[in-house]
C-alpha cells in the first residue's frame, strides 16, 4: 500500500526550545499501552520519576504542572525524555505529533497538523502549488474501493482546480463555489459570528480574537492557495459521497477565510496555529460549524 504526503512533508522539523508554543504545554498527554508498559519497567531514576508523574487513570496520561505543562519538559524548553531515553522511546502522541493520517482501502495519506507554528510557517513560506506525492510503498495492494476511488478523483481534482496559477484566486475560489453549488455566504465570517462566540476555547483571549474577526483577507494569493489545499488535503477525502464533499469544501474555504481575516490582528503563523488549535483539535466545534454550514447549504 502507498502512503501519500504534501511534497513539504520532509521539511518539516520540530523546532523544540526555539517554539513559542510548545505542544509540551496546556494539552493533555495520552500515552499508549505498550509505551506505559515499558516506561513501568525501567529501573532508573528515569524510571522512578515516571511512574510518579504518570496517571493511574486509563487512558493513562502525564500528570500536568502548574501552567500544564508537561512533567518531563525541562526549564530549557526541551524533553527531558528525548534527552535521557532517545526519540524512539517517547508515546505515540508525542512521536506523531502534528502528524495525521487518513486511512483508505487502497492507500494511507499523512500530512502535518498547522496546530505547529513549524508547519504553518513551512505551509506560508511554499512558493510552488503543493502535490501530494508517495513517501512509501510497501508494495502490497488491496481490492479497490470503487466509491474510495471516486471520492479520492473528486478531491484530487479540486486540488488540481485550486492550484491553476492561470486564473486569479478569486476566480479559482469562484470556480469552486460553481461547481459543487455552493452560496457565497459559506465564504462570509459575518454568517458564523454567533457560532464562533458560542465555541469552546482553550482561552479566553481567543474567545475575544474568535468573536471580533471582520470580512478581510490579509494572506496573499499564495498563500491563501497553500492554506486552502491543506484543508481540502486534510478532509474531503474522508467524505462518503459528494453531499460530504460540498460541506467538508465548504469548511476548508472557511477556515481560509477566517485564517486570513484572524491574521489582520495577529501574525499569520500564529492565526494558523491559533485557529487549528482552538477549531480543527476540538471536535464539538468542528460540528458546531458544520451543523451551520449544513444549514447554509441546505443539507
Amino acid at each position: 500500500m502507498k502512503t501519500y504526503a504534501p511534497d513539504y512533508y520532509n521539511d518539516f522539523k520540530c523546532i523544540a526550545d526555539k517554539c513559542k508554543n510548545s505542544c509540551c504545554i496546556g494539552w493533555e498527554i495520552d500515552i499508549d499501552d505498550e509505551t506505559y508498559d515499558k516506561y513501568m519497567s525501567l529501573r532508573s531514576p528515569i524510571g522512578e520519576k515516571l511512574r510518579n508523574n504518570i496517571t493511574t487513570d486509563i487512558p493513562h496520561s502525564f500528570k500536568l504542572r502548574e501552567n500544564e505543562k508537561c512533567p518531563f519538559l525541562n526549564e530549557n524548553g526541551l524533553c527531558e525524555l528525548i534527552l535521557t531515553l532517545g526519540e524512539d522511546q517517547l508515546c505515540d502522541i508525542c512521536a506523531l505529533h502534528p502528524r495525521y493520517r487518513n486511512f483508505y482501502n487502497t492507500r494511507t495519506e499523512i500530512g502535518l497538523g498547522l496546530c505547529c507554528e513549524a508547519v504553518g510557517d513551512i505551509v506560508l513560506n511554499k512558493k510552488t502549488p503543493t502535490r501530494l506525492i508517495v513517501i512509501d510503498d510497501d508494495g502490497e495492494t488491496d481490492v479497490p474501493d470503487e466509491a474510495e476511488e471516486e471520492i479520492i478523483k473528486l478531491r484530487d481534482n479540486i486540488l488540481s482546480l485550486l492550484s491553476d496559477r492561470t486564473c486569479s484566486l478569486d476566480e479559482r475560489v469562484m470556480n469552486l463555489l460553481e461547481s459543487f453549488a455552493l452560496p457565497d455566504a459559506v465564504l462570509k465570517l459575518s454568517e458564523f459570528r454567533l457560532v464562533f462566540s458560542s465555541l469552546e476555547y482553550m482561552s479566553p483571549k481567543s474567545l475575544s480574537l474568535f468573536s471580533s474577526v471582520t470580512d478581510e483577507k490579509t494572506l496573499t494569493e499564495i498563500e491563501y492557495e497553500q492554506i486552502l489545499n491543506y484543508f481540502v488535503c486534510r478532509y474531503l477525502a474522508n467524505s462518503i459521497d459528494e453531499t460530504e464533499i460540498r460541506v467538508y469544501l465548504a469548511f476548508a474555504l472557511l477556515s481560509t477565510n477566517f485564517i486570513s481575516a484572524l491574521a489582520k490582528n495577529i501574525p499569520k503563523t500564529e492565526a494558523c496555529r491559533l485557529y487549528s488549535s482552538e477549531i480543527e483539535y476540538n471536535e464539538e466545534n468542528v460540528e458546531i460549524i458544520i451543523e451551520k454550514i449544513c444549514e447554509l447549504i441546505g443539507e
